[in-house]
């Protein structure tokens, strides 16, 4: 037998325990064990949003010094670092502008190297991931 939707019912469906099916948001779909994180993931998860969040209780000065002092030694900084940097920056409408030179885009490696410089480009090639990152060179008259 099925519904007026032309589902079948729940008696004839696949199902036959009822006892695993779950109610997702009022809907009656799912099992339990495959739809939600143990409370252990979500204890964990929920932790790193509450760090992030605090950490960006800082006022745009207070970012910003704090983004000055993190690209003075930025070689030897790790790709999810400079991802926090990045998203502090973007949190505070803080343009990296320059900065963003010093890092691949794709992967967040620091190791660039030079591979071509013309009259008004300049190429530089990320030795981790091997993107290509371009871009205008100022002229100075």
């Amino acid at each position: 037998m099925r519904t007026a939707s032309g589902f079948p019912l729940l008696s004839e469906s696949t199902h036959t325990d009822v006892s695993c099916l779950t109610s997702v948001f009022g809907m009656g779909t799912g099992i339990s064990s495959l739809l939600w994180p143990s409370s252990k993931l979500h204890n964990l998860y929920l932790y790193k949003v509450y760090s992030f969040i605090t950490s960006m209780n800082l006022s745009r000065k207070e970012a910003r010094e704090k983004i000055e002092d993190f690209f003075k030694s930025i070689k030897d900084k790790t790709p999810e670092e400079i991802k926090k940097i990045k998203k502090l920056a973007s949190h505070h409408h803080i343009r990296l502008a320059e900065k963003r030179r010093l890092f691949c885009q794709k992967c967040y490696s620091t190791k660039l190297k030079t591979r071509k410089i013309t009259k008004n480009k300049k190429t530089l090639e990320c030795q981790n991931c091997g993107n290509l990152i371009r871009y205008n060179l100022v002229r100075t008259s």
